[in-house]
């Protein structure tokens, strides 16, 4: 189990998963609309952040994510 501080979900994982699906839609040549990125990193997070609180070993969380 991994505790996430909300401060480090807000300002570092939030800007970050704007950031890397962003990047993923103009490496693939379409225009980022930001709502339909907003809304896939608040999904991003929120999936990642409760699979931190599982009980799993360390990195399995990773493989989720990806």
């Amino acid at each position: 189990m991994d505790k996430v501080p909300l401060v480090t979900l807000i300002f570092y994982s939030i800007p970050e998963s704007i950031l890397i699906l962003s990047f993923g839609l103009i490496i693939q040549r379409k225009k980022p609309v930001f709502p339909p990125i907003l809304l896939a990193t608040l999904l991003s997070v929120s999936a990642s952040y409760l699979a931190r609180l599982l009980p799993l070993p360390y990195g399995i969380h990773t493989l989720l994510g990806v």
